[in-house]
C-alpha cells in the first residue's frame, strides 16, 4: 500500500492528517485487493486517483473518504449498512454520498441505467449537494484515461455521454478546467482514427 500511495502525494498527506482518510485507504486496498480494471490497472488506483483529484477542491475528510469509496457498492459485495459502519464518525453522510454516486444494479440496460443515474445526479446537484457532482466529474475524468480498454462501441457511448452531460455539467458547476479535460479525453476517443 505504501508504494501505491506514493503515487498520490496529496492524498498521502491527507491520510497523515486524517485517521478517517487513512482507514478508508486501508479499506479500499483490502476490499479491492489485486482486482484489475480492463486496462490492467488496479481498481484501487482508480479510487485513489479520484480522491487525489478531489484534493484540488477540498481537504474535507468526509468528501475524500466518499471519493475513495465512490464505486465500492458497485464493485464489491459491501452493503450500504456495512459502508456506514466502516466509514467511522461520519458514516451516514459518506454512505449517502456514495449511494448517490452508485448506479442501480436492478436496471440491466446500460443506457436506461445511465439515464436514471444522470437524472439522479442532477437532482442531487440541483438540491445543492455539489460535492456529488464534483466527485462524479472527477470519476468520469479518471475513467476516460482507461477508456481505450473498452470496445469501440462502449468507448463511443461513454465519450458521447461525456459530451452531452458531463462537460455541460462541469461548465454549469463553474469547473472549466475539468470541462476542458473531459472534452480533450472524450474527443480523443471519438476522433482518434
Amino acid at each position: 500500500m505504501r508504494n501505491l500511495l506514493a503515487k498520490f502525494p496529496k492524498l498521502r498527506a491527507q491520510a497523515h492528517s486524517s485517521t478517517d482518510v487513512s482507514l478508508a485507504i486501508e479499506h479500499v486496498c483490502s476490499l479491492y485487493g489485486n482486482k484489475l480494471r480492463l486496462s490492467g490497472r488496479f481498481v484501487v488506483e482508480h479510487a485513489m486517483q479520484t480522491a487525489e483529484f478531489l484534493t484540488n477542491f477540498t481537504s474535507e475528510s468526509t468528501y475524500l473518504v466518499a471519493a475513495l469509496y465512490h464505486d465500492i457498492l458497485e464493485d464489491t459485495d459491501l452493503s450500504p449498512s456495512d459502508l456506514k459502519w466502516i466509514s467511522g464518525h461520519d458514516g451516514e453522510r459518506i454512505t449517502e454520498l456514495v449511494s448517490a454516486l452508485t448506479k442501480r444494479k436492478d436496471i440491466e440496460d446500460w443506457q436506461a441505467r445511465s439515464v436514471e443515474y444522470t437524472n439522479r445526479l442532477y437532482q442531487n446537484i440541483s438540491k445543492g449537494d455539489y460535492i456529488i457532482g464534483i466527485i462524479k466529474l472527477l470519476d468520469r475524468l479518471e475513467n476516460l484515461t482507461d477508456l481505450f480498454a473498452h470496445t469501440p462501441k462502449k468507448r463511443e457511448l461513454i465519450a458521447h455521454q461525456t459530451g452531452s452531460f458531463f462537460i455541460p455539467l462541469a461548465y454549469e458547476m463553474k469547473l472549466p478546467s475539468v470541462a476542458v479535460n473531459l472534452a480533450i479525453l472524450s474527443n480523443y476517443h471519438l476522433y482518434q482514427d
